[in-house]
């Protein structure tokens, strides 16, 4: 069933689609659904409250976000088609845009050689000359070589080769972006307890080396800004965030601000496991580079549609799902495909030949030797 967007008017196919493809707004809303109580604003499927931004102008945390049971009352189609009337007047009256969506002359920044702009109308994506070969991510920094996340691993990764380094980004107590993995201290420090619990002062204290070897017994859990200084442009960042969900926007808000003092939106993408999360660091700033992963289950198609109507234009898929398929359809998108990761040789042979377009990998020197080595070329 086709509805109107509640924003710009635009007709969505409710049954499909999260989000209206000209504005970018959440389709469904809590406002236009026969399971909305009126006299108290609350869900009869559900038993809860609605409040009045998801109610109105959902988040992508609203309950209607992808809410089964949502279902357009008929006074709400009746409401929607008369505002999609009275855009389409309005647009025909005035050269001014009545939608939500950005002014395509107001393009983000040039992108580094290769890597896909974020692009400001979703429906055309700027055309990217493909790579002969894929880059080189640092997957963690080289963790293959040193300590996960840390400067060392960061700095051996871009000796090592890599075009890019990946990291690992979750928020300190005092609201600090800081590159570790996990959640919690125990594995890669001589800590306890949540990172989230911490202080940056107090989980500079710990020790985040030695857990991998002697040698690197004093290593300290970096913050972002420590990782943009220690890998200079022209090497790309990807920070890729972790953060529970319950801490995810104070850390999705931290990034960006060390991105933005850094100078390093033109050379970051941000990668993130929820479409939620990626839209608020759209919000916060338009222009950065999104890579969505998959929660997995679904097609490639889906996967690689998905994406590309919300506007992401940046996949990662991992080894073992990674087709050809998926990286043909990928690219008639102009869509860019990371894949992680690679832990040996046939590894990176193997993603090489279905031409990805970035592969992460703990050994970049490694990957250096096998692209040297022309393997994985047809």
């Amino acid at each position: 069933m086709y509805v109107p967007c509640w924003n710009c008017g635009t007709e969505a196919w409710i049954e499909t689609q999260v989000e209206c493809r000209d504005c970018r707004a959440v389709v469904r809303r809590c406002e236009d659904c026969a399971n909305l109580r009126r006299g108290d604003f609350s869900c009869s499927v559900f038993g809860v409250e609605i409040t009045d931004l998801d109610r109105l102008k959902p988040t992508s945390l609203s309950l209607s976000y992808k809410c089964s049971h949502y279902k357009a009352s008929p006074e709400a189609m009746v409401k929607l088609k008369q505002h999609a009337a009275e855009v389409a007047g309005k647009a025909s009256q005035s050269t001014i845009p009545v939608s939500a969506t950005p002014d395509p002359a107001a393009a983000p920044p040039a992108a580094p050689v290769g890597l896909p702009s974020q692009p400001a109308v979703i429906p055309q994506p700027p055309a990217q000359p493909r790579r002969k070969h894929p880059i080189v991510i640092g997957h963690r920094g080289a963790s293959a070589l040193a300590p996960e996340n840390t400067l060392t691993a960061v700095r051996r990764a871009v000796e090592g080769g890599a075009q890019a380094v990946e990291v690992d980004v979750l928020i300190s107590h005092d609201g600090k972006a800081v590159c570790i993995h996990d959640t919690t201290l125990q594995r890669t420090t001589n800590g306890s307890g949540f990172v989230a619990d911490h202080t940056v002062r107090e989980l500079k204290d710990l020790d985040a080396g030695s857990w991998f070897s002697e040698e690197f017994r004093g290593e300290r859990i970096p913050t972002l800004d420590q990782v943009f200084a220690a890998a200079p442009a022209p090497t790309r960042i990807n920070a890729h965030l972790r953060a529970h969900e319950n801490e995810s926007d104070r850390c999705e808000a931290a990034v960006v601000n060390a991105m933005l003092a850094a100078g390093a939106v033109s050379r970051t993408w941000v990668t993130h496991h929820t479409r939620h999360g990626l839209h608020r660091i759209r919000e916060l700033s338009p222009e950065l580079r999104l890579c969505w992963v998959s929660p997995g289950g679904e097609s490639d198609v889906e996967y690689v549609d998905d994406a590309y109507y919300m506007g992401f234009r940046m996949l990662q898929p991992t080894l073992h799902s990674v087709t050809e398929t998926f990286v043909q359809y990928a690219h008639e998108r102009e869509m860019w495909v990371n894949v992680s990761y690679a832990r040996t040789q046939e590894d990176i042979t193997h993603l090489v030949a279905l031409g990805v377009d970035g592969i992460l990998v703990a050994d970049p020197g490694m990957m250096r030797s096998v692209l040297q080595s022309g393997e994985g070329q047809a």
